[in-house]
């Protein structure tokens, strides 16, 4: 990575093709997120805190057509301690995620909402070059009741080296006036994609919900590291939450995570894409709080 990359990566996000929080004006999201202590398999611990900050806007075009910008950066500071699989050196440092993406949403007069967000992604070590890549996302989704909304969807990116797929379930949905079932919110510790039943009969300014999510995200190793030189680092786990949520105002919201990453693994490709080394973790400690609003 050249030296200007941090600054570039600042204006960069992934973009995601879920409805967007910011349906007039621009949403700002701030997310901490600590994952603690993960006891590797092969021996060693290992743990990661991050920061997330999201922007969202939506641009209505005319009736049934609407333009989105999505921006967004993370920052995952990582810390290991004697990874035995990795002869007891870190596997990587710091790593930087972000992107900026497009999202275009038409709705026809059958009552069908189509989007599509194509997007422009980094994901590297600190030091690492090679590190860009594309991926698009689209969903057709549709109101089945005045309460239900479902839709299908499908992401295709560039994960350094590696074409992945991911096809997902959009839903919202009103189950009664204080139980709903959707996809987790994007700036959260799960991401989108997930599923998350809500419950809002605790006041009219708190909310109660419990969901997870399937995370897998690989990333460009710097070109100094020094058990795989410009090679690829990967971490993959199931993020299981539960989150209090609290609107003071309108515009406003505060929400605390609780939960644990389960079935993770950590693992480094060289830069043929040969797997080097993978170690596995049960399970660790989630924590996490998000700060957002609407302006």
């Amino acid at each position: 990575m050249n030296r200007s990359a941090p600054l570039a990566i600042l204006l960069v996000a992934l973009a995601t093709a879920a409805p967007s929080q910011a349906a007039s004006g621009v949403r700002l999201d701030a997310t901490p997120i600590w994952l603690g202590d993960m006891a590797l398999d092969g021996g060693g611990k290992a743990s990661s805190g991050t920061l997330l900050l999201r922007g969202a806007t939506e641009l209505p075009i005319d009736d049934n057509l609407s333009l989105g910008f999505d921006a967004s950066y993370q920052y995952i500071d990582w810390s290991f301690n004697e990874p035995l699989s990795w002869q007891g050196q870190a596997p990587w440092d710091n790593v930087q995620r972000g992107g900026v993406g497009v999202r275009l949403s038409w709705e026809s007069n059958s009552g069908w909402q189509y989007t599509l967000a194509p997007s422009l992604n980094y994901a590297g070590e600190r030091g690492a070059s090679d590190a860009w890549g594309w991926g698009a996302t689209a969903i057709a989704s549709r109101a089945f009741a005045p309460d239900l909304v479902l839709g299908l969807g499908v992401g295709v990116f560039d994960a350094i080296d590696e074409t992945r797929v991911y096809p997902y379930l959009m839903i919202d949905w009103q189950i009664s006036e204080t139980w709903s079932l959707t996809n987790p919110f994007s700036a959260g510790p799960a991401g989108p994609a997930g599923l998350e039943l809500g419950y809002h009969g605790v006041g009219n300014k708190w909310e109660v919900g419990a969901g997870g999510a399937y995370r897998s995200f690989r990333f460009r190793l710097a070109d100094d590291n020094p058990m795989a030189s410009g090679g690829v680092g990967q971490e993959e786990m199931i993020p299981l939450y539960l989150r209090f949520g609290y609107t003071p105002t309108r515009n406003t919201k505060l929400d605390l995570y609780l939960g644990a990453a389960l079935n993770g693994k950590l693992r480094t490709e060289d830069r043929n894409g040969n797997l080097l080394t993978e170690d596995e973790f049960d399970s660790a400690p989630l924590f996490s709080i998000n700060f957002g609003g609407q302006f």
